[in-house]
């Protein structure tokens, strides 16, 4: 009887494809440590993502500050607290106007709210002028402006939340340029 040597590694049948990792991608398992550490950068395999998502921590997504461009158009809701509605567009762009995706935006929602100010104030004279007959004009003027701001406020939050770097505000005069 001689005795040989116990075979080396799993039986030729359990072992995987060439070309395929072995289960877990090749890591050891957490808690394991390999030889000589933790691989270079901490948890994470090198050129892996880090952690938490594909955006590095602590910063704007790449592109451009997505909520406070988001923010450019929401701002304008403290028109419902009696404060003019161009005033939140104007802080964002005052604060971000080089962003890359805030500065678009703040600046196309302030150049909406600054032509229907125009308009609204011009209707306005005209009803002076005319005695209340220039009402005609400003109710129906009121009316669609409140709709054409829904409709440029909420296009415009969802294309700065996809990260898009242009939302037109319909019946815009654009007059603050790049």
């Amino acid at each position: 009887m001689s005795s040989s040597p116990p075979p080396s590694g799993p039986p030729p049948g359990d072992q995987p494809p060439p070309g395929d990792q072995p289960p877990g991608g090749g890591q050891p398992p957490p808690g394991d440590q390999p030889p000589g550490g933790p691989p270079p950068g901490g948890d994470q395999p090198p050129g892996g993502p880090p952690p938490g998502g594909d955006q590095p921590l602590g910063g704007p997504p790449p592109g451009g500050d997505r909520t406070l461009a988001q923010v450019a158009h929401l701002s304008s809701l403290v028109l419902l607290l009696g404060i003019p509605s161009f005033v939140g567009p104007l802080v964002v762009f005052a604060l971000r106007r080089n962003d890359p995706l805030a500065g678009p935006h703040a600046r196309e929602a302030l150049n909406f709210h600054l032509t229907w100010l125009i308009v609204v104030l011009a209707s306005f004279v005209l009803s002076l002028v005319t005695l209340g007959l220039g009402l005609i004009v400003l109710l129906p003027v009121v009316i669609i402006g409140l709709i054409v701001w829904i409709i440029g406020m909420v296009r415009g939050v969802q294309a700065a939340g996809e990260g898009v770097p242009h939302s037109e505000y319909p019946l815009t005069i654009r007059m603050i340029q790049d």
